[in-house]
C-alpha cells in the first residue's frame, strides 16, 4: 500500500485523493504517513475521509470529535495556503 500511494504522489495527485477515498483504511497501520502526505498536498477529500475512518475504530466515537477534528486540519490548511 505505501508503494501505492508514493507512486500515485510522484505521478498524479488527483488520482492518488482518489485511491485513497476508494482504500479501506481501518486495517492500514500507516494512517498517520497518509494524514501528512494528504495535508502536504492539500487533498481535503482525502483528510475527511481519513478522519472518518480514523474515529470509526475508537470506541467513544461521537460526531463531535469527528467534526472538531475534520474543522481543525481544514483550517490548517487553510492558513497554510
Amino acid at each position: 500500500m505505501d508503494r501505492l500511494i508514493a507512486y500515485y504522489k510522484s505521478k498524479d495527485l488527483e488520482l492518488l485523493e482518489k485511491a485513497i477515498l476508494n482504500f479501506d483504511l481501518t486495517s492500514f497501520p500507516n494512517t498517520k504517513a497518509i494524514r501528512k502526505i494528504c495535508e502536504e498536498e492539500l487533498l481535503t477529500s482525502a483528510i475527511i475521509h481519513l478522519n472518518n475512518t480514523m474515529f470509526q475504530n475508537e470506541v467513544e466515537n461521537n460526531e463531535a470529535n469527528v467534526c472538531l477534528s475534520i474543522l481543525c486540519s481544514l483550517y490548517n490548511l487553510m492558513e497554510r495556503c
